[in-house]
């Protein structure tokens, strides 16, 4: 049990923070990447509000990845994760269904061959899918074993003596 949330962790927290480093170092980018959704509140598209959530996002994304990264906080950074996923997928499925084609911007520009099907949002949605189910399954699999540890010790009574059958 343990090794599968080691494990999984790990490859959450990389995915993470590799998916923040281009985003951190080219923040205009990101900007465009993020303006190519045309989301409005109201008819309108909030320019202030791109620029806000490219720079705290990929913030965000570095301390889930470390926080899974060193177990500090994981059953939150695995819930984080989960609703960041479950956020980028309905990004992604709002793309494919008003049929945008753009680059998600989930790890920088897009390059050849499958990092560019990842950029898309046909690949949003299917690396942030597994991705989730991945989360579910670490958070509930941290949950079962810390209800298992904190479970009071079982104690057995002999039979005979001590009150049983004798």
């Amino acid at each position: 049990m343990t090794w599968f949330i080691r494990l999984g962790s790990l490859l959450l927290a990389g995915v993470f923070l590799f998916a923040a480093v281009p985003k951190i170092v080219d923040p205009a980018d990101f900007v465009k990447a993020i303006r190519n959704y045309r989301l409005s509140i109201g008819g309108r598209q909030p320019w202030w509000g791109w620029h806000a959530v490219a720079l705290w996002l990929p913030w965000l994304e570095v301390l889930v990845g470390l926080c899974l990264l060193t177990g500090l906080w994981r059953r939150a950074a695995l819930r984080i994760a989960a609703g960041l996923l479950l956020f980028f997928t309905g990004l992604g499925v709002y793309a494919i269904v008003t049929g945008l084609d753009i680059s998600c911007g989930c790890f920088g520009k897009s390059g050849d061959g499958a990092t560019r099907f990842l950029g898309t949002a046909k690949g949003l949605v299917a690396q942030d899918v597994p991705l989730l189910l991945l989360a579910a399954a670490v958070d509930l699999a941290v949950g079962r074993l810390e209800r298992r540890r904190a479970a009071p010790a079982r104690v057995v009574e002999p039979v005979g003596r001590a009150g049983g059958w004798a």
